[in-house]
């Protein structure tokens, strides 16, 4: 039985949202085989402050979380409280980003359609998607796609889709897009899950 708890008792959890409970196995076998500390309180599972980036792209590697997170209650998304929340995704998104070799730059978006119109007024913000402009030495096998969607869905609590488009810097004209809508998933993630294309 693989242990959930570690030697070290405080940490920072690994996702805003809640992760369900049947990925925690996984995601600790993954964590113990790279040394890693972590810890699971509250339903949540936290590692220390500075194992968090490796931690993070530990299980992106690997295509973890491998269950989508766990559902909760849409809460209030107008206001500043709102938008200082959506700031702190974007702002710990952006940090994950950074340790992807050949990614060149990219931009974090968090919205819905009312976005667009009402800037304060009811949101859902129930979607993230990433662009990202990439080096020639940038590569993805299927599972990473399927970890770093899994990472954006559960980088805010409540979100239903997630997405990404890679544009290599060298081809702006080639765009390729991963896109991973939650609300037709039923059980475990699967890289069949991703809707893949390319221009």
């Amino acid at each position: 039985m693989i242990a959930i708890f570690a030697s070290r008792p405080t940490g920072i959890p690994l996702y805003e949202a809640r992760i369900d409970e049947r990925a925690f196995p996984a995601i600790a076998a993954a964590l113990e085989e790279e040394g890693l500390s972590f810890s699971l309180r509250g339903g949540r599972m936290t590692v220390p402050p500075d194992e968090l980036s490796q931690a993070r792209t530990v299980l992106y590697r690997k295509g973890l979380p491998d269950f989508p997170p766990l559902p909760d209650e849409m809460d209030s998304r107008s206001g500043p409280e709102w938008i200082e929340r959506m700031k702190r995704a974007e702002s710990s998104t952006e940090f994950a980003l950074y340790v992807l070799p050949g990614v060149r730059d990219f931009r974090v978006s968090y919205g819905c359609g009312k976005c667009h119109y009402a800037r304060f007024e009811n949101h859902t913000c129930d979607r993230v998607w990433v662009r990202m402009l990439v080096g020639s030495s940038f590569k993805m096998t299927e599972e990473e796609r399927l970890g770093l969607l899994s990472f954006l869905a559960h980088s805010l609590s409540g979100l239903q889709v997630a997405g990404f488009s890679i544009i290599d810097e060298n081809s702006p004209d080639k765009v390729s897009y991963c896109r991973l809508d939650l609300r037709q998933v039923s059980g475990k993630l699967k890289v069949e899950d991703c809707e893949f294309a390319c221009d």
